[in-house]
């Protein structure tokens, strides 16, 4: 864009139309904020506000940039340097999501802590790639295990549309205290036979709670 108002721009060079009609990867960094900004100030363009943000980004360390330094961009108010600062944030969070790697249950219990001071029982299932790196999550059912029908059919259904090699199986107990029920242990053994049926490895069942979880693998290694 060269400097040139972005309403001087053919409508499909724009960034956002390029877009739409291909994926973010092929736009610039200077771009990508264009997109965010959305626009400028009657006295700012979009594009040159958006290639200094680009610059900032590119030469200071991101996780140290402040709201007062993206306040000194002239066509940047606190509401856009709040977004934007809330923007990288959660693409650092997400990014750290999909790295982690869901190996032992304490990994699993820092992840889903936010279910365990939940007042209804919630069954959860991580959906595992060969790296045991996350590629799909899904709460199954909300309320007691023992008064569910929950079948491996609805467990094992996310299989058809994502790279699962193998899955975690969490549940959280209101009550505070995460020792296994009976019905637990039960629903386990059916879940690891349908596991291994279909070639899919079971690598826990957690049960958290505010106090701490238990890992059915670690109480209960027999299951596995």
């Amino acid at each position: 864009m060269n400097g040139s108002r972005l309403r001087d721009t053919p409508i499909n060079a724009r960034p956002r139309e390029r877009l739409i009609s291909s994926n973010a990867k092929i736009l610039s960094t200077k771009e990508l904020f264009t997109v965010i900004l959305g626009s400028g100030t009657r006295e700012t363009p979009v594009e040159r506000v958006a290639s200094q943000i680009a610059t900032l980004f590119e030469t200071h360390q991101v996780g140290n940039i402040t709201v007062d330094e993206l306040l000194k961009i002239r066509g940047i108010g606190k509401s856009k340097a709040c977004a934007l600062l809330a923007m990288v944030e959660l693409a650092d969070r997400l990014k750290t999501r999909q790295e982690l790697m869901f190996r032992s249950p304490t990994v699993v219990w820092t992840f889903l802590q936010r279910y365990a001071e939940s007042q209804k029982e919630q069954l959860i299932c991580l959906y595992l790639n060969a790296r045991y790196q996350l590629v799909h999550q899904e709460v199954l059912a909300v309320g007691a295990l023992n008064q569910l029908m929950i079948s491996p059919r609805d467990v094992f259904a996310p299989i058809k549309h994502h790279p699962v090699a193998s899955i975690i199986l969490a549940h959280n107990h209101p009550s505070g205290d995460p020792t296994p029920s009976e019905d637990d242990i039960a629903f386990t053994q059916m879940m690891k036979n349908a596991a291994d049926l279909l070639g899919i490895e079971l690598v826990d069942h957690i049960v958290i709670s505010k106090n701490g979880y238990v890992s059915m693998k670690e109480v209960k290694n027999q299951l596995f």
